[in-house]
């Protein structure tokens, strides 16, 4: 990220006279290079890795051998997994079998913005539970979309716990 912003001021700088002649209007300059800065700074606060290593952490005791895949905004974690057909619509899915948990995040920009009231417990699906959260930060104005499929047997304290962790978004961006 650094070595991309650098690059954008040294182009700005050879083509730019802005850049290029610190007499001539400098204030401009140091604007556009504080806004780059103040970029960066944003959108490192708001980088989801505290909370998604928190939630890995959490995922580790209770399922050791999930998988768990992190990519950019984006955390998933499968364990004893399966398609199962959904009676309310008919679609095939991936949910969890017994013992089993999946989950999905993602942090987005902004507000939540779906057609379901957030949390919110979904009664469709026949073999597990499936629960949707969506807490919001303002002080960072975006939110993390999360949602856990997780059979009737034993999953309840792991969903609790990584309820609790996903509703104190703040204190991890």
């Amino acid at each position: 990220m650094r070595f991309a912003v650098v690059s954008i001021m040294l182009v700005c700088a050879l083509f730019s006279p802005a850049f290029a002649e610190e007499g001539t209007d400098s204030g401009a300059s140091r604007n556009i290079a504080e806004k780059i800065s103040s970029e960066k700074i944003s959108s490192e606060k708001s980088s989801p890795e505290k909370i998604f290593q928190r939630i890995k952490d959490l995922t580790a005791e209770f399922y050791p051998k999930a998988k768990i895949k992190s990519k950019g905004n984006n955390l998933h974690i499968e364990f004893k997994t399966r398609p199962f057909e959904v009676p309310a619509t008919g679609a095939v899915e991936p949910g969890p079998e017994w013992g089993g948990i999946l989950v999905d995040l993602e942090l987005k920009d902004g507000p939540y913005q779906g057609k379901d009231a957030v949390p919110k417990k979904f009664n469709e699906y026949s073999f597990y539970h499936v629960v949707l959260m969506a807490p919001y930060s303002k002080s960072h104005d975006c939110h993390l979309l999360t949602r856990v499929a997780y059979p009737f047997d034993k999953s309840a304290e792991y969903v609790k716990q990584l309820g609790e962790i996903v509703d104190d978004l703040d204190s991890y961006l």
